[in-house]
């Protein structure tokens, strides 16, 4: 009898479940209500297709209808989050590397601190030898620049992976190829040798209020962002000599909500538990404004790291002057327009930002090093230099 009940209660469940799609889709068209959870993250979205006899002869009518019934079932949202919970929670399993206390880290920033990937592993020559070519560049844009009463700022913005060593899985930890030389040592060594006005991030993770990351982030937190956007905002001044707009850094709040970017790495995890982290800081800000400041006209390129000091600026000074490059995706000018770059340095009017601003500033995450900007310090170094030199 036992036996008999269990048999039926699977059945069932397994009818419900087969049947929940269909259910809560018709469900939904009638009252105009999703009846499912959202998900954060990127999604492919694919159109409704139309039924004609030729798509429906040649199977394109059935593929795009899988993929349409693929990504906009109901309750597609609870079945997806309700799966990642179970695998995390039971197993210690997500789409991330799960390290000490739940810390989560993305593959890329593993990587490269452990250099667990050939191209992270500056021990080789050939990786050696682009690094130097790339410092040499840098050293030439910059010599160029001062020609044209320019500057160039490059910073190095550090890594979860680089202050939270001790805290990737050991799985990862002992893949750390013997004698192999990080990234980003390699690079200050090489920049060490040169006059290109630089700094690295990582000094400025001392004395902070809280954790320089969260357990729930692969960006740095806000406490930690907002003193190294100062940073910057300090050093171009120098650099440039302007009285610039400025602002100070004033009273620490605190929050059981996120400030900016605190879990956004939990949060495309897509899963029912709360944040690993229930305390989150962030400092009020108060501008300082000089009778005689300087407009300095920036143009800034690097990856989501460098996000952080587009948007303090613009927050403090709508009206600032920054054209950003988002390594070589996408470009937002000084108004905000976007403009989609498709990994090709010809749809961006690189002479006209060069031509048209005071600093250049270039941000790499150590993640990153070994993309080497891009190809925009090769694009700046044919602009500036000629391509027939180096």
């Amino acid at each position: 009898m036992k036996g008999s009940v269990f048999k039926y209660t699977v059945i069932a469940l397994f009818l419900t479940v087969l049947a929940l799609p269909t259910v809560l889709g018709a469900l939904s068209s009638i009252t105009g209500k999703s009846l499912d959870t959202g998900l954060k993250g990127y999604f492919d979205r694919h159109d409704k297709p139309e039924f004609s006899g030729g798509s429906f002869r040649d199977s394109s009518f059935q593929t795009e209808y899988g993929d349409w019934f693929g990504s906009n079932y109901k309750p597609r949202g609870i079945y997806i989050k309700t799966y990642n919970t179970l695998r995390f929670n039971l197993f210690g399993k997500a789409h991330n590397i799960i390290g000490k206390d739940d810390y989560i880290f993305e593959f890329d920033y593993v990587s490269s601190e452990l250099s667990l990937e050939p191209k992270n592993d500056f021990s080789l020559p050939e990786n050696r030898e682009k690094m130097e070519d790339y410092v040499y560049k840098l050293q030439r844009i910059q010599e160029e620049l001062e020609k044209k009463d320019k500057k160039l700022l490059f910073y190095i913005s550090t890594s979860k992976a680089d202050l939270y060593h001790d805290y990737i899985p050991e799985n990862y930890l002992i893949r750390k190829p013997e004698g192999s030389v990080r990234g980003v040592d390699y690079l200050m060594e090489c920049l060490s040798g040169t006059d290109v006005n630089w700094f690295w991030t990582v000094p400025m993770a001392e004395d902070l209020p809280c954790e320089s990351f969260y357990a729930t982030g692969i960006h740095w937190s806000r406490p930690f962002e907002q003193k190294v956007d100062l940073e910057i905002l300090k050093r171009i001044r120098e650099l440039t000599g302007k009285n610039m707009k400025t602002w100070e850094l004033t009273d620490l709040q605190t929050s059981n909500e996120p400030y900016f970017r605190d879990t956004d790495v939990f949060d495309m995890m897509n899963l029912w538990n709360d944040p690993f982290t229930d305390t989150f800081y962030q400092y009020d800000t108060v501008n300082v404004e000089p009778e005689d400041a300087e407009d300095v006209k920036i143009l800034m390129q690097g990856g989501s790291f460098a996000i952080g000091f587009r948007e303090d600026l613009w927050t403090q000074y709508p009206g600032y002057s920054l054209d950003y490059i988002n390594y070589c995706e996408y470009y937002v000018d000084k108004d905000r327009n976007v403009t989609r770059l498709g990994d090709d340095w010809n749809n961006l009017p690189l002479g006209d930002l060069v031509e048209n601003a005071d600093i250049l500033v270039i941000e790499v995450n150590e993640a990153v090093i070994s993309r080497y900007s891009n190809g925009y310090v090769d694009a700046l170094y044919e602009y500036l230099c000629g391509s027939g030199e180096g």
